[in-house]
């Protein structure tokens, strides 16, 4: 049992770095690429790497100030932290912008109303 579990662990960590990898190569071949930087923090949010995902979101609304993906990325982090007046602002922001496809938006209108309660 404890053998599974270590390989379990070992090839989740290939896979970390092998996507994570991927993306890397894309913001050093492309840093003014916002869309490298948000599927970049995908891969670390996926793999629990939250402090790095967010860094790398915040590094695409540097670039952009409304990439609303990054935005609500960061408010779903935001979300998960705790930090619910944070969480809050980046919906708003990331709605605001007017992007993202039509379920993302969604995802953020519900997330607010969860957040303040329907106002």
């Amino acid at each position: 049992m404890v053998a599974l579990f270590v390989a379990l662990v070992a090839a989740r960590g290939r896979a970390l770095h092998s996507e994570a990898g991927a993306w890397r190569e894309a913001v050093r071949n492309a840093p003014e690429l916002g869309r490298a930087w948000v599927n970049l923090g995908a891969v670390y949010s996926s793999y629990g790497r939250t402090d790095v995902a967010r860094a790398c979101y915040e590094r695409a609304v540097g670039l952009d100030q409304c990439n609303a993906t990054a935005l609500g990325n960061l408010g779903n982090l935001a979300q998960r932290d705790g930090a619910r007046a944070e969480a809050e602002a980046y919906y708003r922001r990331a709605l605001d912008c007017g992007q993202g496809d039509s379920d993302e938006r969604e995802k953020w209108r519900e997330q607010l109303m969860k957040l303040t309660g329907g106002d």
